[in-house]
């Protein structure tokens, strides 16, 4: 049970930094993309 519990922890706090993260690589790919200033990432966060 103490198991379950700490995998459970463990995937909660990978899942709530990953998606900042992903986006700040990935931004300079999307902007260029989608022609969009630099400034429209602060509208997605």
């Amino acid at each position: 049970m103490y198991l379950l519990l700490l995998l459970v922890i463990y995937l909660a706090f990978i899942s709530l930094g990953l998606p900042d993260s992903l986006l700040g690589s990935a931004w300079p790919a999307i902007r260029v993309a989608f022609d969009v200033p630099l400034s429209y990432m602060g509208f997605i966060l």
